[in-house]
Parts: C-alpha cells; structure tokens; sequence
C-alpha cells in the first residue's frame, strides 16, 4: 500500500470510519463496497477481498439500519414476548434465536410483563426499524399496528396464539384441546376420579384451549367436572391454588395444570407442605415439556409441545420471500403425552 494511502489510513482510524473511507483505502468505487457486504450481489472474488482488507484494516462495520433505510429492510426480526418467567416463553425464544442468528438475522425483543402491560407505542417502535418480519410470543398485536405490517409488507408470526379476528398473518400452535383431551383419557382410564384443573392466565387463548379440551373429553367419558383455580401461569399464584386444592376436604387425586411451571409449583406444595408423595398420594400433569420436567425430582408427566419444530416453522415462513403477507394461514403441529413418576398410567389403590 502507497506510503499516502498508508497516512490516510492512520488518519481515518483516528475517527468512526464509513463504507467511503473504505473505498478510497481500497482504491475502489463507493458501490463496489456497498455490493461487497451485500448477500448475493454482483461483485468479482478479487475486488470483494481488496474490500474486506480495507474495512478490517479501519474496523469497518457496515450499518445495517442505515441500510435498512435505503433497501426498505433490514435482517431484524421483531419478537414481542410476554411473561418470561414462563419457562414456556424464554426457551422459545432462545429456539427462534439460534435459528435466526444461523440464517444471518438479529431478533429485536420487546418483553412485558403481562400481555396487558403492552403499550401501542412500544410495538410502534420496532416497526421503526424496517424489520423484515414480527414474531408474537404470548403477545397480540393491536389491530392498528396487524394492518401497518400488511400495508408494509412486514410479515407477522402468532407463536403458539391464533390470528386475530381482524387481522392477518401465520399462526403455528401446539394442538392445545386435543393435548387436553388426550391427558383426561389418561387420567380417567388410570383409574383417577377426583380431578382439578389449574388454569393460567384468564385472558390466555392457550390455557382456555386445554380446558375446553380436558373438561369436554370429561363429559364424553361420563366423568365429574374438574375442581377449578387460576394458577395465572405464576409460580407464586400457582402455589397458593395448589394450597386451596389440598387443603379442601374432598381433595383430588389428580391436577391437570395448564403449563408445566405450575404443575412444578404444585408438585413443590404437595411434597414440603402436605407430605404427599406424588404419584402415589396425589398425580400431577403439566403441558409443554419444559427442560425442568424431566429432572429426577419432579419426574413430571407433560404433554410435550413440539417447540422445535415449531420454531423451524416460524423461521421457515419469514425467511421464506414468497409467503403470503396478506392471508391467514394456521398450522398445529402434532404434540406427545410423556409419561413419567409424578402421574402414572395406573393410580396406585394399595
């Protein structure tokens, strides 16, 4: 490199370098180093080198919002997610993360605490960036904001929730009611008669699925109702309810929780408070197969989501150029009861 080329190096390191300080180090034109950091574009193996030495040689990192702004969009993917203290919702997240981060995307998270915690302004916001799709995990998205993303061509990912009434988008979902008529069968012909069921949170589309699936195979199978409490997806709240059922006179013999975190609390509450032994005194079912229900000391019989393959389902639409944006699809993907200690096939009657 000329002895002049060397001192305008040394003067622009001095200061935040930009794609043109790149091109005149590298003795090329401003759209060659634009076409070198660009996936697919026209540019020969020698000239792309002569680029990439010249942005290493500055530190030079392109700036993909700035680019955003010139292509209309960018390699980020928005993610709305509520409640990550549900195991549910943070091992999603980290599957759509990895997945994404492999195809060459960043995701842009927005979390609250509750689904109703969500201000419009706050999703308004990541449109800013010109993502290049949104992911709703246990969020919804106000109407509004559904139709700016069709009207901008954003596509819309509803995790494990249906599109909303009015709006459009993909939704890929567990097969919730069928998860929940699957653990009444199993709990009925394993000879268990007095059944509770602990609800999540009153507005979640997925907790009111599994219960009108577990309380109507009930009714077909000539069973009781089911003891209701509202767990609200919350450790601390899904503790209390397990107090209230086990304290009752006529106390169950079977909880059927409708994620596994409170199926977890309530195996804790039986255990150190009651002295029960679960799967023997007193059976416990979650849903969704966290990594935690396996762990030799909950042994939690759970209906399996197939997260992974959902998240590949996700990942496959919005990296996919030709998926409609303004259409509604669902998929539901199969799911599994696995069986393990805390309810078994058979209630122990010795």
């Amino acid at each position: 490199m000329p002895a002049a080329r060397d001192d305008l190096k040394h003067e622009l390191v001095r200061s935040a370098p930009t794609s043109r300080d790149v091109a005149r180090i590298a003795g090329v034109s401003h759209s060659a180093v634009s076409r070198a950091f660009t996936e697919g574009a026209s540019i020969s193996p020698r000239m792309r080198a002569k680029v990439i030495e010249a942005a290493n040689a500055l530190g030079y990192r392109p700036n993909l919002l700035a680019r955003s702004l010139t292509t209309g969009r960018s390699k980020l993917i928005g993610v709305a997610a509520a409640n990550l203290e549900n195991n549910f919702v943070s091992h999603a997240l980290e599957l759509l993360c990895a997945r994404l981060t492999d195809a060459g995307y960043q995701l842009l998270v927005h979390t609250a605490y509750r689904d109703s915690d969500v201000k419009e302004s706050q999703l308004e916001e990541l449109l800013r960036y010109k993502l290049h799709g949104m992911v709703l995990l246990t969020m919804r998205l106000p109407d509004k904001l559904a139709e700016c993303c069709t009207r901008e061509g954003v596509p819309i990912v509803y995790f494990n929730r249906p599109v909303s009434p009015t709006g459009l988008g993909f939704s890929v979902q567990a097969p919730n009611e069928e998860g929940g008529r699957q653990i009444a069968r199993f709990l009925v012909e394993g000879g268990f008669r007095r059944l509770a069921f602990m609800a999540g949170h009153p507005d979640a589309y997925s907790s009111r699925q599994r219960e009108a699936g577990f309380t109507d195979e009930l009714a077909r199978l000539g069973a009781s109702p089911p003891i209701r409490e509202i767990g609200d997806f919350v450790v601390a709240t899904a503790m209390t309810a397990a107090r209230r059922l086990l304290a009752r006179p006529d106390r169950c013999d079977a909880i059927f929780c409708a994620n596994d975190q409170m199926a977890l609390a309530s195996i804790a509450v039986a255990q150190s408070e009651f002295g029960l032994k679960v799967g023997k005194d007193l059976a416990v079912v979650g849903f969704g197969d966290v990594p935690m229900a396996s762990w030799p000391n909950y042994a939690l019989t759970t209906y399996a989501m197939p997260l992974a393959a959902m998240a590949d389902e996700a990942v496959a639409f919005l990296l996919n150029e030709r998926s409609p944006v303004s259409e509604r699809r669902q998929v539901i993907l199969p799911g599994k009861l696995i069986v393990r200690e805390s309810a078994p096939a058979r209630r122990d009657v010795r």
